[in-house]
């Protein structure tokens, strides 16, 4: 046989074949699966399970870098002390009417600014003496020749970041919190944050009952002389009197309701005197220290193990998130549902991947399995006897869902068929490599094995696989027996292991396309005498991208058979090819999804 590139592409632009009509009759929704259906939860996880390695990679890529990442990362230390504020705290000591103080809630959000003031800062600052800590003031601020006000200033800035002040819930305790890269460090500089806020308030305390004192005392000296000068006035009205007797009773009861009024002034100011002066000598602030830091407690960050764990998820997000992009973008026919919208696609069944055959458990016999694990190891390291593999497997392995796959198709094929006694199909795909010469063979095997009489005819040209592995010897064959006008049942192979009778394609000697030699009629294929020869007879027809041979053949056949391949074909291709054969007139039987995923079935 010749090499098909020696064959000529004789496709659809000759003027006796029917040109490609444009997408008429198709609608967009009704070639969309997803407007056919709602999104299940089986959606979900076979989404999930298609690409799981994508979700896997992104997650595994996610940790990598967390890890990298946090490894590089210093670790820091957080203690938190707690302060509780009390305003009331003074209550036995000040009888403060509480109707015109400001709200709680705002007299705490107030004590957080405190908290976070720099006087508080300052005092800590001093204390611990962390104008000199080079993790406060780096490495030249504890130089000699820096100014103490400034490395002070620069520790109290770098105490203000670090440090962090929040209200626990709805009560009237504070959370102080800082954080260091020494746990030790860390809680004893919130303790002196705690304890320097709460030395701030008494010293706020002290000084305000100070000046409150102060100005008592003035008000008492003031208060002691009015009622001092009201009440010598009274006694002095007394002994020298004034008017007549009634006016003097008047003129008196007023003097000494003036008197008794600046003696009362006098008593309540005096009581809030000692009352002032006892705060003064025993300040008592409205914060105390609720719980103190300790570097046991302090929380250790970044946490890895929550860092890792966010990584996988946010991995796994980024990874779906591609993978829903990529299947978006993925305009191929990935499920029935789409073959099931259109009813002139005829969804004749799918056809799982041999290669991807989950189990070979249903094999019996230790030859049987013995032939199995042959044809595997086969299909895995030998490239040339793959193609073998894809054309016997299915046929070797009859108890597997292949072969029940087969049986589907097949069934479905005949009900679509005129009823008659020997039944001609060809077997065509869109593009080459979609597995269409495989069905062909395992289907004619099939029927074989079922009893038919059966015979497969190569008729592609272009890529006579059928012919280079069932007859790689053969010398002469289909376009000999059409060029001699003799009956093709005469070069037909008998005797092979599937059962079934073979015609390989023969010597390629010629410019004409197999069309081109039968286009003088019928007779010169001789299909007449294959009907009265055998039950079934399949014919491997050449893609519809590489020559219009099928179309032109088909109106002598019963049907044709259109494969598609699953994640393969396009859609917008395969609704083209499907409009050209209506237009054509051709006999259009169904298509069968070659190469599904083995749970497709699931689903469809």
């Amino acid at each position: 046989m010749t090499s098909s590139s020696e064959f000529p592409n004789n496709a659809r632009n000759a003027s006796n074949y029917p040109a490609r009509p444009p997408e008429a009759g198709f609608s967009p929704d009704a070639n969309n699966p997803t407007a056919m259906h709602a999104i299940s939860a089986r959606d979900i996880f076979r989404f999930i399970e298609r690409n799981w390695r994508m979700f896997a990679l992104f997650s595994a890529a996610a940790i990598f870098l967390a890890i990298v990442g946090t490894s590089m990362v210093s670790p820091s230390f957080t203690a938190s002390a707690t302060v509780m504020f009390e305003p009331n705290a003074n209550s036995a000591l000040v009888n403060e009417d509480r109707g015109q103080t400001v709200e709680t809630s705002a007299r705490i959000d107030s004590q957080v600014e405190i908290i976070k003031s720099g006087r508080v800062a300052t005092a800590v600052v001093q204390s611990l003496s962390l104008d000199k800590d080079p993790s406060f003031v780096g490495r030249q601020g504890t130089a000699a020749s820096q100014d103490q006000q400034a490395n002070i200033e620069k520790a109290v800035v770098a105490l203000t970041n670090k440090l962090n002040v929040r209200r626990i819930g709805q009560s009237t305790a504070l959370e102080i919190s800082f954080a260091s890269g020494s746990a030790e460090k860390a809680a004893l500089i919130a303790n002196a944050v705690a304890q320097g806020y709460i030395d701030v308030a008494l010293q706020d305390k002290s000084g305000a009952a100070q000046k409150g004192a102060s100005w008592l005392e003035k008000r008492l000296d003031y208060l002691r002389g009015q009622a001092f000068n009201a009440l010598q006035e009274v006694e002095n009205f007394k002994s020298v009197g004034s008017g007549s007797p009634a006016d003097s009773r008047v003129k008196l009861a007023e003097l000494e309701s003036v008197a008794q009024s600046y003696r009362q002034m006098y008593d309540s100011f005096l009581l809030k005197y000692f009352q002032t002066e006892q705060l003064v000598s025993y300040p008592v602030a409205d914060a105390r220290l609720l719980s103190s830091a300790t570097p046991g407690l302090a929380e250790k960050s970044p946490k890895k193990a929550a860092i890792i764990v966010f990584a996988a998820f946010a991995g796994a997000l980024a990874g779906g998130a591609l993978a829903l992009l990529r299947q978006s973008l993925n305009h191929t026919i990935r499920s029935p549902a789409f073959l099931l919208s259109d009813e002139r696609a005829r969804y004749c069944g799918a056809v799982i991947h041999a290669g991807k055959m989950k189990t070979l458990s249903s094999a019996r016999g230790k030859g049987r399995i013995l032939r199995i694990l042959t044809a595997i190891k086969a299909y895995a390291l030998s490239p040339p006897q793959r193609e073998d593999l894809r054309l016997d497997a299915l046929i070797n392995l009859p108890p597997l869902r292949v072969s029940n796959d087969l049986r589907r198709v097949r069934s479905a094929i005949f009900s679509a068929l005129p009823p008659t006694k020997a039944r001609i199909i060809g077997v065509s795909s869109i593009e080459r490599g979609e597995g269409k010469t495989a069905i062909a063979a395992n289907f004619s095997a099939l029927c074989a094995a079922s009893g038919y009489r059966t015979l497969l005819i190569d008729a592609c040209a272009y890529n006579p696989s059928a012919s280079r592995i069932l007859a790689p010897d053969a010398s002469l064959g289909l376009y000999d027996a059409v060029r001699a006008h003799q009956s093709p049942q005469r070069f037909a192979i008998t005797g092979l292991p599937q059962g079934f009778s073979f015609l390989p394609i023969g010597a390629l000697t010629t410019s004409q396309s197999l069309a081109d030699l039968v286009d003088g009629g019928r007779d010169r294929l001789g299909l007449d005498e294959l009907r009265s020869a055998y039950d079934i007879v399949v014919i491997d027809l050449p893609t519809l991208s590489e020559s219009s041979d099928a179309v032109s053949l088909s109106r002598w056949l019963d049907g044709i058979i259109l494969v598609v391949q699953h994640a393969h074909t396009r859609q917008d291709k395969y609704r083209e090819e499907l409009g050209w054969l209506a237009s054509a007139g051709t006999p259009y039987v169904g298509c069968v999804m070659n190469k599904a995923d083995p749970d497709l079935g699931k689903d469809a």
